[in-house]
């Protein structure tokens, strides 16, 4: 029986890597409909490279993780899905404190994976990106 999007949203919780913890990253809903996801992550000042801008590297983690938590979410925990490409465009700069992630499965594919995500902070929109997965789906 697969998992109600609240135990879904529980289960990414109770179980993040440690690359989503270092990203301070929880997820706040699932819509699986839309096939989308909301994360929630907080940069922390260790994140920045100058005092209050933070780098990029780790806000392009922020949205590659949010597309995977949507991929995960409509094809099942055991899935596996490594970014072939991801395209990255920086809007405005992002700073230490909290910021959302919206991402959603644009085209899924037998093996392959279209995604897209934006990450906001206070409304500010901050990055918006797209990305290719290679899906590689549980075998039953």
């Amino acid at each position: 029986m697969p998992l109600s999007d609240n135990e879904l949203i529980e289960k990414f919780n109770a179980h993040r890597p440690p690359a989503i913890c270092t990203l301070g990253g929880h997820v706040l809903g699932i819509d699986k409909a839309a096939k989308s996801v909301t994360v929630r992550y907080e940069a922390k000042p260790e994140f920045c490279h100058s005092e209050i801008i933070v780098q990029g590297g780790f806000l392009t983690g922020m949205v590659d993780s949010a597309m995977a938590f949507a991929v995960l979410s409509v094809c099942g925990l055991r899935t596996r899905m490594p970014t072939l490409d991801i395209n990255v465009s920086f809007i405005s700069p992002g700073h230490p404190g909290f910021l959302l992630a919206s991402a959603r499965i644009v085209h899924l594919g037998k093996s392959t994976g279209f995604l897209a995500a934006e990450l906001h902070q206070d409304e500010r929109l901050v990055v918006t990106a797209t990305s290719t997965a290679r899906i590689y789906y549980p075998k039953p």
